[in-house]
């Protein structure tokens, strides 16, 4: 079920600036770089960096059909939050 206390988020930084180092840190071991900046704020940016650019493309493509529907429920149906019973359904 939804939270009430859920916000409403603009752009991928200020999603990613409202994980933790930790969750940053396995966020950016998905992604196909090198780079391991340790601070958040370089964190946040190399993350966001990537997904704003052809990176974004190309992790759209890297999943298969459900995936992808889970993620377009995500953004367009349950405005940004994945829901799974309603997924489900």
């Amino acid at each position: 079920m939804a939270s009430s206390n859920q916000v409403t988020l603009i752009t991928v930084t200020e999603g990613l600036t409202l994980k933790t180092v930790d969750n940053l840190k396995r966020l950016l071991k998905l992604l196909p770089t090198k780079e391991r900046p340790t601070k958040k704020a370089d964190l946040v940016s190399l993350i966001a960096t990537y997904l704003a650019g052809p990176g974004l493309k190309k992790s759209w493509q890297d999943l298969d059909e459900l995936q992808q529907a889970a993620v377009s429920e995500s953004v367009f149906v349950s405005v940004g939050f994945f829901l799974p019973y309603l997924f489900q359904a």
